[in-house]
């Protein structure tokens, strides 16, 4: 019978890693599962579940994975919950095997230091060619969600599909419609780009009362921030969403 250990060692009162020491099966995930739990009666920002030292695993408990994200993401108050697999790691190698994604954030823990969450090598990226139309909108917010649940980050799906799909349907409110989306992994941040043909920068209204329903003013609101630039004959409207609160 496979063996495993989970040490929790919490970094401050805002993170929690869950460390798991040998194998991943459907038995210890979970184990790994009420060491979650315990970790979510602390109410912290993050949670990591760091697999750097996991020596084998079987498909079962690979595929049960997600659904501790899952379990984390559907709480009154959601968690962040980060798998985090090294690159090169057994770990790694099988996630990517068996579930066809790869874990793509890290968080940098140093003592007496912020934690950060950076991107691994390669810095992932993901991009969309889009053909300009009514239906534009809602295949920018599907391609969106299936590239965080591919990242193992399913904690950010829905706010990136929003402002993805916000900054869509502007373009094709207000322009020629977009041409490409671009999501990309920065530090501490996911950055969402939507280009298109058309010259005019976008503009909010500025008011009293700020219309947050739709367009500009939901991406002002969700986004940490957002701008835009001209590139070639057209223009590229960008936002970062924030990948967690650690700090």
């Amino acid at each position: 019978m496979a063996s495993v250990r989970i040490d929790i060692v919490h970094h401050g009162r805002t993170v929690a890693e869950v460390r798991v020491h040998g194998a991943v099966t459907l038995a210890t995930v979970t184990q790994m599962r009420l060491a979650i739990r315990k970790c979510i009666a602390d109410a912290p920002r993050l949670i990591i579940l760091c697999l750097a030292e996991v020596t084998e695993a079987d498909a079962t408990g690979l595929l049960a994975l997600p659904t501790l994200q899952r379990y984390c993401c559907d709480l009154a108050y959601p968690i962040p919950l980060l798998i985090q697999a090294p690159p090169g790691s057994t770990a790694a190698q099988l996630i990517r095997h068996h579930l066809h994604v790869r874990a793509t954030i890290r968080a940098d823990v140093r003592p007496s230091s912020p934690i950060r969450l950076l991107p691994v090598d390669p810095i992932p990226e993901a991009r969309l060619t889009l053909r300009p139309g009514p239906s534009t909108p809602a295949r920018v917010h599907r391609f969106a969600g299936r590239t965080c649940w591919s990242w193992l980050m399913p904690w950010m799906a829905n706010r990136v599909q929003l402002v993805a799909a916000e900054l869509a349907a502007n373009a094709v409110r207000h322009g020629t419609g977009p041409r490409t989306l671009l999501l990309t992994l920065r530090p501490e941040a996911l950055r969402i780009v939507v280009g298109d043909s058309a010259r005019d920068l976008p503009r909010m209204v500025l008011d009293s009362e700020p219309d947050v329903t739709h367009g500009l003013g939901v991406v002002d609101l969700v986004a940490q921030r957002w701008g835009t630039v001209l590139s070639g004959r057209g223009k590229e409207v960008w936002a970062d969403i924030q990948l967690a609160r650690v700090g």
